[in-house]
């Protein structure tokens, strides 16, 4: 006698969809979050997104910012879909930024930001970030 299959774990069943700074979605379905549905952001149609993997790790990330995570002034973590879901990050991120000036201008030139706290140390910012926002268009 054979012994049974595990039964898939919610986090296997059921969707998971996260939004990215730049205001696009990514659902996550299947095992592990296999397979991915991605809709754009507003006025976003004309983007396309490139997926890849490292590890059990989804990455997608859109074409008009592909050339900053390249470089490495984007983090690329921001578009690891897999840890945003497995973090629980689906419709608020948490960023830090750092800034020119004072941390009041840079929640003005981030519709939507909040700022949860100044750090002055590192001349930055610690901003929670909604859905509805587009940090990078």
């Amino acid at each position: 006698m054979t012994a049974a299959a595990p039964a898939p774990t919610r986090a296997e069943v059921e969707p998971r969809t996260v939004t990215l700074i730049t205001g696009d979605r990514v659902t996550l379905r299947g095992p592990g979050g296999s397979r991915a549905t991605i809709q754009p952001g507003e006025g976003r149609g004309a983007v396309t997104f490139g997926t890849y993997r490292s590890g059990n790790h989804l990455y997608v990330v859109p074409s008009d910012v592909s050339a900053r995570v390249a470089k490495g002034t984007l983090d690329r973590r921001l578009f690891d879909v897999t840890a945003l879901a497995e973090a629980g990050y689906g419709d608020e991120l948490p960023l830090i930024v750092t800034y020119n000036g004072k941390a009041q201008q840079t929640r003005r030139t981030i519709p939507g930001a909040t700022l949860a706290r100044q750090l002055p140390v590192i001349n930055g910012a610690a901003l929670v970030v909604g859905k509805e926002s587009s940090v990078l268009t």
